[in-house]
């Protein structure tokens, strides 16, 4: 099941985002500006979750919801710019740092789209080894929390696909 070519499980650019996924440092956005003022702009988010607009000002969007940030956004082009639109589009996600360890044949530190999740850092890693448990797979999240992943279930009924990956997450898959 493993063997083939880890990057074709990779989450690809492109993909609709989820209206819950959550914003931060390194993802990029596309805003179009309608109205007043016609503009489009490529705009990353900065390290301390601020977006810089041009003729707007910092916004701060760090952990807001696709749903929030347009909304956000939305509203404060609309106080500073009176009659403005704004819209805003993923252009680029940011990468996440994730280590696999433990029995898998590619033990390591992958970086993968912040949309994936655990089945993806799994395909990337090559997958258990002969000896590698498909049910007793912990992720320690980067706030110490464990969660289990169970390998089965996924393959059986799709369930734990919703599992998120965040920056700095361990995956360990035991004996």
């Amino acid at each position: 099941m493993f063997d083939v070519d880890e990057s074709m499980y990779e989450p690809q650019e492109g993909t609709s985002v989820p209206q819950n996924y959550l914003f931060g440092p390194g993802d990029r956005l596309l805003i179009t500006l309608l109205g007043k003022v016609n503009a489009q702009y490529d705009i990353l988010i900065e390290s301390d979750g601020s977006m810089i607009v041009p003729d707007v000002g910092s916004i701060s969007v760090a952990g807001l919801t696709f749903t929030e940030l347009k909304r956000v956004t939305d509203r404060v082009v609309k106080d500073r710019l009176i009659g403005v639109d704004a819209f805003v589009t993923p252009s680029q996600l940011r990468r996440i740092s994730v280590a696999v360890f433990g029995e898998v044949e590619k033990p390591g530190q992958y970086l993968l789209s912040s949309l994936a999740n655990p089945l993806h850092a799994l395909y990337m890693a090559g997958g258990p080894t002969d000896i590698g448990s498909y049910r007793n797979i912990k992720i320690v999240k980067a706030d110490s929390k464990q969660e289990e992943f169970d390998l089965y279930s996924v393959l059986l009924s799709g369930r734990g696909l919703s599992t998120t990956l965040d920056d700095g997450d361990v995956i360990l898959v035991h004996p």
